[in-house]
């Protein structure tokens, strides 16, 4: 049976999710269908022949990643965009690995999940948009991680500024944990952890008043 392209399978456990994105699409002919549980979708796509899917990722009992690669298995034709409100790019690479057409974040604005859903069912050979979309949040991902290293870089030069003596501790410090944690073989990720913590972990001097910071001899009680 071929699909009608228009015909829409909305599935989110809150209801009056699935409302609106019902109504948003049904007023640019759309023909939308309904189902808060992911058993209840499934077994509307054995009976009918959806020309688009819409999934939230977050659901009880089967997420939206599921009913993905159910949909894929028992509506090969049918495209998939997924909805979700947490940020993960665990999630995108999963949803790409599993076929997924495009994939949006909450909260979407007005016409971006119509316009997702036209491109999808206009696209006739298939051409998946999430691709696209992983390598934007990637290198966004990439520019966001640089910039917080640009500002923990001005933080560690503040500090050495405020009290000469820290100049290049901060970074010597870094050298050493870094180094120390590889050799012991800790996983990549922790080292970089452990890379940006070493870098700041005088920062809290800059909240010290330079008379405490500077005085000569041991500090009193208080």
């Amino acid at each position: 049976m071929k699909a009608d392209r228009t015909k829409t399978l909305i599935v989110d456990d809150e209801a009056h999710v699935c409302a609106l994105i019902r109504d948003e699409l049904s007023e640019c002919g759309f023909d939308c269908h309904i189902a808060t549980e992911p058993q209840q979708a499934k077994e509307l796509l054995d009976s009918e022949s959806f020309g688009l899917l819409i999934a939230d990722i977050s659901m009880p009992h089967v997420n939206g990643l599921e009913l993905l690669a159910y949909a894929r298995r028992h509506c090969p034709a049918c495209k998939v965009i997924l909805i979700t409100g947490v940020s993960n790019r665990q999630y995108v690479a999963q949803a790409l690995a599993l076929g997924a057409h495009d994939y949006i974040e909450k909260p979407f604005g007005t016409g971006e999940l119509v316009e997702a859903a036209t491109r999808a069912v206009a696209d006739e050979v298939g051409v998946p948009q999430l691709p696209l979309r992983a390598a934007e949040a990637i290198q966004f991902a990439t520019r966001s991680k640089q910039a917080a290293l640009d500002g923990v870089q001005a933080l560690v030069r503040a500090v050495e500024a405020k009290d000469p003596f820290t100049q290049r501790h901060s970074e010597q410090v870094t050298y050493y944990a870094t180094n120390l944690a590889r050799a012991i073989h800790v996983p990549e990720d922790l080292a970089e952890t452990i890379r940006v913590a070493s870098l700041l972990h005088d920062v809290g001097m800059i909240g010290v008043p330079d008379h405490i910071l500077h005085k000569p001899g041991s500090l009193i009680p208080d």
